[in-house]
């Protein structure tokens, strides 16, 4: 199971809207010491995903062109994202804002 830093970070937030909610209502300082951060506190065999595996990729108008060339000529959204060096859902966007039809 792998979990984002976003989600982590997520969790964080909503602990600190609970003790916040906690000294209002006791009137007591409420104190969570922070996990040590070699520590992994969701157990053993879980990976905590840290960064994207696939960087950005801005692609030139030249470039997009031949990609809905390309699709309409009848290769994959799968294809052309290894090709492009970019996500399938890239490619999708790209291909709507051409106007071509998605098969």
């Amino acid at each position: 199971m792998r979990i984002s830093g976003l989600y982590l970070k997520n969790i964080h937030t909503a602990l600190a809207h609970r003790i916040a909610i906690l000294e209002r209502n006791s009137g007591v300082a409420v104190e969570i010491d922070p996990p040590d951060k070699k520590e992994n506190i969701w157990g053993e065999g879980v990976k905590v995903v840290t960064e994207r595996k696939l960087k950005p990729k801005l692609l030139t108008p030249a470039q997009k062109d031949e990609l809905a060339e390309k699709y309409v000529e009848g290769m994959s959204m799968c294809a052309l994202a290894r090709e492009y060096g970019c996500h399938n859902t890239t490619v999708s966007r790209i291909l709507r804002q051409k106007g071509v039809d998605i098969r």
